[in-house]
């Protein structure tokens, strides 16, 4: 990881990874797993320039297999077949990797893997009984750990049930840390201002809905009790006062949320990510703030 270079047809390892790079290296410098050394290197001008590089530490083996190819997130769940006869219906643990039907990154996990949440594996439906769970915060190194990434569990059976579920759930998004700010100054209006940082995304799934197979209406409702699922990632906002456009525009809270919409669709346009690595939010309480994150956790 080179730290700085002149040489503008080759950017930095800073530039490419914006401004969380210098956290993320002194977290892994902390926990002993990059070591750093001052080599030479020979610019595109012919210029030699001494360079900070860092690289993984000698006392970790095999780098690579802490890297997960199908998903980056620092906690994952399997799917556990509870019909299958090495798991023999047993909640502990994974007793064979063969009785895994699929792994769920732990942002989706709870939108699509609740207990109760009836769920297709290649043509089969599935009943999740139980999961493990989840640490109470995950924070934006922990996929760098001593054992990478976390894999925990959510078991489920083969169910004949003719209906979906879909999970009920509240946002809760608080700034941290603001590493970028811009400012627009008006005469006919009041002040509007962009951000973009650090935040920690709180989400509690509270229940569910089930619906009809047949044409997605609502049949019922039930509750949950399920602890928050917490992290932190990286966010760009804009802020815009909405009591006083709210004289002005109609069905201003219409538009805002019609707003979220269209910057998860542009989104993929400008930045290298789908719509479903992104989400968007915003609220209405005096200040309205339009927000789009990353839904993996440590963005």
């Amino acid at each position: 990881l080179n730290e700085s270079t002149n040489d503008e047809t080759f950017l930095s390892d800073e530039a490419l990874m914006g401004d969380g790079y210098h956290d993320a290296v002194n977290f892994l410098s902390q926990k002993r797993l990059l070591s750093r050394k001052k080599v030479k290197a020979v610019q595109s001008t012919g210029e030699v320039e001494t360079i900070l590089v860092h690289k993984t530490h000698p006392i970790v083996k095999s780098p690579w297999k802490r890297v997960s190819l199908r998903s980056i997130e620092p906690v994952n769940y399997s799917i556990v077949d509870l019909s299958h006869p090495m798991q023999s219906n047993r909640t502990d643990k994974i007793h064979d990797k063969s009785a895994v039907l699929d792994v769920i990154p732990y942002s989706r996990v709870f939108y699509h893997a609740f207990p109760g949440a009836v769920i297709k594996h290649r043509g089969r439906a599935f009943r999740i009984e139980a999961m493990e769970s989840p640490p109470a915060f995950v924070g934006s190194g922990q996929s760098f750990g001593p054992s990478g990434s976390t894999n925990l569990a959510a078991f489920a059976k083969p169910t004949n049930v003719r209906h979906t579920t879909q999970a009920l759930s509240i946002n809760e998004i608080t700034v941290v840390k603001q590493t970028r700010h811009a400012e627009l100054n008006d005469s006919k209006a009041q002040q509007s201002v962009a951000g973009s940082g650090l935040v920690t995304v709180k989400r509690s799934v509270h229940g569910y809905k089930i619906l009809s197979h047949v044409n997605r209406k609502e049949i019922s409702r039930s509750t949950l009790q399920l602890p928050p699922m917490e992290y932190d990632t990286y966010a760009i906002w804009i802020d815009a006062d909405a009591a006083n456009l709210n004289s002005v525009v109609s069905n201003f809270n219409e538009g805002v949320h019609a707003l979220n919409h269209a910057m998860v669709a542009v989104a993929p346009l400008i930045l290298p990510c789908s719509s479903s690595d992104i989400d968007c939010d915003h609220s209405t309480y005096e200040c309205t703030r339009v927000l789009l994150f990353d839904v993996r956790a440590g963005g």
